[in-house]
């Protein structure tokens, strides 16, 4: 017994144990019924020293039943179990201790079943931590390569997953039956899983076995596994189909349904598609069609109606087995479906009967008539109302002069006149004449002439005067007049003839022959040298000598001017019209006669009237001092009435927006640059953009590629800025004087040109000392011979192509000068390119939304006549006028000034597909931003005939009406 007191330990026995005090009592401070200390002072199932050994209050009855750790145990049974009370985990291995008792595993103890691996992450991944092989694959879980990785996915780790890599095969299969790695799915990488190798008898340590075809279906082992089938099997499921052509089909080779499937709907199984002589007892063999297409050739004609599925074009015309059958109803088997010896794409082309030889019906075959170039689709193909068989095979019967047995002739049947003898081969046979004779009777009037004039093409002087008909003055009287001239030379009417009238006076008597025919022969050479080929036949010309005296046999023309000479002279201008073919040259003579001088006239007379017979022209007479009137000479065939064909307006300071509009923003200008139609605040589609210069290049684009904006030809090299810059990219330039190759200057010698800058050359042509080069304009129609160069354009003709606009209208706005593209729509606007070209519209950009404000309004209609003469009235409105810049040059575009042309288009009534002839009529008005002003104030200017000049003729300096 220790009497009460207390005991202070100085420092602490235990280094967890803090500074405790302990009394001696006479008390049962535990309630045990035993007075006095205890082992368990407080009773709460924890012995004091267990409690001062934990730092728990000996005292305290209350700590034994706490879980001072938080591991789900109590203190008082975790020290009864030996566990650290105030450790939740108390063997560390992870697990704490109260998830122990739970497991079933050794709290006191890291690896409960011994398999090495710790409880705490057997628990943590799944594993049974009282198990040595948690997924009884027969491989301890401390022996799993990868016990802890989840190696498929499937979320057990290698240790809890029996086929970690879900290769079909167990782990220990994998590693003692087949020694493959289980931890791959592929051991060997053929693509196979090691499983379905094992199950196909496959070896999943061989690699090349996946290249391989078993079954020889067409697919490699490999492709087998990727594609669901069966390396055993060349059709794994069965549905007649090998496996190999399955995919390659797009099918399913692991399924049965789609063999009997018709995937494109076309009335075939895909089965037939793809093996059709199964169908006749044979393998999977024989043409393959698209099972998801029901036309495979594509050529208009169903699979399960197309005898050649796989070829478009089995008879190889270039025509569709499709349209064969379905658009012409001709036979896809055969190049020529009737048999006529054309093939049918070539009867399509030109318009043949595809189903008769004989397209026409007039008794030759389409062949026959390729051979002999005539219209199989025409029973008349020259228009003569004579069947072209007629005219070549059956041929007419008819009478020869001064023979009465009828011959048996042929007609050309491409000829409607075989002989030209102005009536057509019908006319002829209809009265019995020879076609195939120009002048039947030999009286030197052709046959056509004679029935024209109501003479005898049978009889060579019809009025029996003695005379041919050929020469007689008038060969139905024997001189009506009595003046020696015949009366239809006078027949024509006077209205539709020019008349040109002069008082003529001689001053010598003699006359320059050879040298005025001379100068005849190179201005007629020269005109016949740059007229177009095809227009030719169409001109005409007459040539008209005036002479008052003998010819002069002295001086440089001596022995040059004899009679023969003449006539020579004459005979080659009408051999040079015959060279160039072209539709009429006649050669005229007229005498100024001397009423004192009749002996000496005579010898002239007789001259000029030799001249004119070999000239096939007219001679006359006229006294000195009377007028002279052309109706004195035969120009019968030269009379030709012209309508108005075409009326094109352009306004040259106006520049359309396609093409033009620059890729970068342009800084503002002075001029505003464009008229903003859309209210965009950006040049754009349909806007109008200001030309200056009127160079059909805007100002805004000027500025920016650094040309002259008041300078139409920036360079001086005699191609425009506009043409320069559209053909940038076949190597012109605007800016460089020497790409285009129009003047190549010589050399300067001493006194031989004018070498203004001393450079060594010669200068330019500058007639009008505007400081630039002058460079030909031959046709007048504002583009120079060097420009229609480049452009491949006629440089004398004004309209190229005859679409009826003139080249300057087609290359400003962007069409072709050189091919009729009038009815087409290049900007897909619904307005064809040739109603934009003639109304200032813009064909190569959609401005449908703009054009009312835009487009100028253009009406023509005939106003009755005036003589022989058609009128027209017409009318240019809604024209706008655009600011544009100044320029130095008064008379010059610029200052406001818009100059805007009508070129107005003529064509012969008898000839309305010829080249035109034009005039053009120029306006300028003008529009000040100052003031917002327009002159004429009005907006209104009058137009007669007399403004519209030929474009030859055309100086806008003073052609140009102002207000």
């Amino acid at each position: 017994h220790v009497d009460p007191a207390t005991v202070a330990f100085p420092r602490n026995p235990r280094p967890e144990a803090e500074n405790l005090v302990f009394e001696t009592v006479d008390e049962d401070l535990d309630g045990d019924g035993e007075l006095g200390p205890d082992e368990d002072t407080d009773g709460d199932g924890l012995l004091d020293l267990d409690e001062i050994r934990y730092r728990f209050d000996p005292l305290d009855g209350i700590d034994g039943t706490l879980d001072a750790d938080g591991d789900g145990l109590i203190t008082a049974d975790e020290v009864l179990a030996g566990l650290h009370p105030r450790r939740a985990d108390s063997d560390l291995d992870g697990l704490n201790d109260g998830d122990e008792a739970t497991y079933g595993t050794d709290p006191l103890y890291t690896d409960s079943d011994g398999d090495t691996l710790s409880d705490g992450d057997e628990a943590r991944y799944g594993l049974d931590p009282t198990s040595r092989d948690s997924d009884f694959d027969g491989i301890e879980d401390g022996d799993e390569r990868e016990a802890l990785v989840d190696l498929d996915g499937d979320g057990l780790v290698g240790a809890a997953d029996p086929d970690m890599d879900d290769d079909g095969l167990t782990d220990f299969e994998e590693q003692t039956t087949y020694r493959t790695d289980e931890r791959s799915r592929d051991t060997d990488g053929d693509g196979i899983p090691d499983g379905v190798e094992v199950r196909w008898g496959l070896d999943p340590l061989d690699r090349t076995d996946g290249i391989l075809d078993l079954d020889d279906d067409g697919l490699t082992n490999q492709q087998e596994y990727r594609f669901g089938g069966d390396p055993r099997l060349a059709d794994g499921d069965s549905d007649g189909i090998p496996d190999g052509v399955e995919v390659e089909a797009g099918l399913n080779p692991g399924s049965d349904l789609d063999g009997l499937d018709d995937f494109d709907g076309d009335g075939i199984s895909n089965l037939q598609e793809l093996c059709p002589d199964t169908m006749t007892g044979g393998g999977c063999t024989g043409p393959r069609t698209d099972v998801r297409s029901s036309d495979t050739d594509g050529d208009g004609l169903a699979d399960s109606l197309d005898d050649a599925a796989l070829d478009a074009d089995r008879d190889g015309d270039g025509i569709s087995d499709g349209d064969e059958v379905w658009t012409y109803g001709t036979d896809p088997n055969s190049i020529d479906s009737d048999g006529d010896g054309i093939d049918d794409a070539a009867e399509i082309a030109n318009g043949g009967n595809l189903w008769r030889a004989d397209s026409d019906g007039d008794g030759l075959t389409d062949a026959e008539e390729a051979d002999l170039g005539t219209d199989h689709r025409a029973i008349d193909s020259d228009g003569d109302s004579l069947s072209d068989f007629e005219e070549l095979r059956s041929g007419f019967f008819v009478a020869r002069f001064g023979d009465d047995a009828r011959v048996q002739v042929f007609t050309d049947a491409l000829i409607a006149d075989t002989d030209d003898d102005g009536a057509d081969d019908a006319a002829e046979v209809a009265l019995g004449l020879d076609p195939t004779i120009a002048d039947m009777d030999g009286d030197g009037l052709l046959d056509g002439d004679e029935l024209a004039w109501q003479t005898d093409p049978l009889n060579p002087d019809t009025d029996g005067d003695g005379v041919p008909d050929g020469v007689d003055a008038d060969p139905l009287s024997r001189d009506a007049d009595a003046d020696g001239l015949p009366e239809s030379y006078f027949s024509a009417n006077r209205d539709q003839l020019a008349t040109a009238t002069a008082a003529l006076r001689f001053t010598d008597r003699t006359t320059n022959y050879r040298n005025a025919l001379d100068e005849a022969y190179l201005e007629l050479r020269t005109e016949l040298l740059r007229a177009e080929d095809e227009s030719s036949p169409r001109t005409r010309y007459a040539v008209i000598f005036v002479s008052d005296g003998l010819p002069d046999e002295t001086g440089g023309e001596a022995g040059r001017n004899t009679a023969d000479d003449i006539v020579a002279g004459v005979q080659a201008l009408a051999d040079l019209a015959a060279l160039f073919d072209v539709g009429d040259f006649s050669f005229h003579t007229v005498y100024l006669s001397n009423p004192e001088g009749v002996l000496l006239d005579q010898p002239a007379q007789a001259l000029l009237t030799r001249m004119a017979e070999a000239g096939g022209g007219t001679y006359r007479s006229v006294p000195q001092g009377e007028t002279l009137d052309f109706l004195h000479i035969d120009l019968t065939s030269l009379q030709r009435l012209y309508r108005l064909r075409s009326l094109v307006a352009l306004n040259l300071n106006q520049a359309t927006s396609a093409g033009q509009i620059p890729a970068t923003p342009v800084p503002a200008l002075d001029d505003g640059a464009f008229k903003d139609l859309d209210l965009d605040g950006e040049p754009s589609c349909g806007d109008l953009l200001i030309d200056s210069d009127g160079d059909g290049l805007a100002d805004l684009v000027e500025q920016r590629i650094g040309t002259d904006p008041l300078a139409t030809d920036t360079d001086g090299d005699g191609v425009g800025d506009r043409l320069e810059w559209r053909a940038r990219t076949s190597g012109l330039d605007p800016l460089d004087p020497t790409d285009t190759g129009c003047f190549v200057p010589d050399r300067a010698e001493p006194g031989a040109c004018e070498d203004a800058d001393a450079d060594g050359f010669c200068d330019c042509p500058d007639v009008d000392a505007d400081g630039r080069c002058d460079y030909p304009d031959t046709d007048g129609d504002g583009l120079t011979d060097c420009e229609e160069i480049f452009l491949g354009s006629s440089q004398v003709l004004a309209d190229s192509d005859a679409d009826g606009v003139p080249d300057l209208v087609e290359l400003r706005l962007g069409t072709s000068p050189v091919d009729d593209d009038g009815p087409r729509d290049l900007d897909w606007d619904g307005t064809p390119n040739g109603v934009e070209l003639r109304t200032g519209g813009d064909p190569l950009c959609d401005d449908a939304a703009s054009r009312s404000e835009s487009a100028l309004d253009v009406t023509l209609e005939e106003a009755g006549t005036a003589g022989a003469s058609l009128c027209y009235r017409f009318r240019v409105a809604r024209l706008t006028l655009l600011p544009t810049r100044a320029n130095a040059g008064a008379d010059a575009p610029g200052n406001g000034l818009n100059r805007v042309l009508l070129f107005a288009g003529e064509a012969a009534f008898d000839d309305p597909g010829a080249f035109a002839a034009w005039r053009v009529a120029c306006v300028e008005a003008r529009y000040l931003l100052d003031g917002d002003r327009k002159d004429p104030p009005s907006g209104r200017m009058a137009l007669v005939d007399e403004d519209f000049v030929p474009l030859a003729r055309f100086d806008p300096r003073l052609h140009c009406r102002r207000p």
